[in-house]
């Protein structure tokens, strides 16, 4: 799969409960009416991976996901409750069981889908012109993405571990662009002994 790097487009919410991508120039908006909600195993949307695989795994979500991210005017869909989020959520579930061993599309997704999606909204340059809310939005899928890398320490997952490197890189645009942000969890004033402080930007810069 051919990884574009250059984009300007991360998906917003329209004001009227749909998704839609940030319109950029030369570049219209078309509104993303996919179906949102969280996918937990057993539900519907997915498939049998093998004759011995009971899991499900949304499909549709998976290639909505791979079509927005192969584009030439990548789109990638971090909102809450959009398909990166929820193809996370499925495969978290999945691991719960140790099911997703045996589904094709889930491990599909680790070396491609997963691994697209947060190499662009964590090293392409264009992060740099992404509004707040998106930040947050990139933050809280990297939350769950550890989640789901915690589940399968026990086993040697490249693609997932190829990622959390990624994700934890101090100097990867997205942490480097955040870097000056005040910290939430060690607000300004706070009595916190600094060797309790896990981490700081300015400890890297």
């Amino acid at each position: 799969m051919t990884i574009a790097t250059r984009t300007d487009s991360v998906e917003e919410n329209d004001g009227g409960g749909n998704q839609a991508p940030t319109p950029q120039p030369g570049m219209s908006s078309a509104k993303d009416t996919s179906p949102g909600g969280t996918v937990h195993q057993g539900e519907g949307g997915g498939t049998s991976c093998s004759p011995n695989c009971t899991c499900k795994f949304p499909l549709e979500k998976l290639a909505i996901l791979d079509s927005k991210i192969s584009s030439s005017r990548w789109v990638v869909p971090v909102l809450p409750e959009q398909e990166l989020e929820c193809l996370i959520k499925a495969a978290i579930e999945l691991c719960k069981t140790n099911s997703d061993v045996e589904s094709e599309p889930c491990q599909r997704f680790y070396r491609e889908g997963l691994t697209v999606s947060f190499t662009k909204i964590l090293t392409d340059d264009v992060v740099r012109n992404w509004k707040s809310n998106i930040h947050n939005c990139i933050y809280n899928n990297c939350q769950k993405l550890v989640e789901l890398v915690v589940l399968k320490l026990g086993q040697d997952v490249i693609p997932l571990l190829d990622v959390l490197t990624m994700v934890f890189n101090p100097c990867n645009t997205f942490h480097t662009f955040n870097s000056n942000q005040q910290s939430v969890s060690v607000p300004v004033n706070s009595n916190i002994p600094d060797e309790e402080v896990f981490a700081r930007p300015v400890d890297y810069y």
